[in-house]
């Protein structure tokens, strides 16, 4: 039986380069996903900036419309 506590532990590639290789994939990541919501020209549909942050109320006839069915 081998006794493996005496057996020399090489790193590996994963373990060499792990770390870099995940940084450097969120980096793309991240500037790909910028670069796409900047450039390219889609029409986010955004509400003006003066309602933001404001709470829209839907009355409650409106929201139990929305679940109707016409059987």
């Amino acid at each position: 039986m081998a006794r493996w506590s005496h057996h020399k532990w090489t790193p590996d590639f994963d373990d060499q380069y792990g770390n870099t290789v995940l940084a450097s994939e969120a980096t793309f990541y991240v500037a790909v996903w910028a670069q796409m919501t900047t450039q390219s020209g889609i029409e986010w549909n955004l509400p003006p900036k003066e309602w933001r942050g404001q709470q829209s109320v839907v009355p409650a006839d409106v929201m139990l419309n929305c679940f109707k069915t016409n059987s």
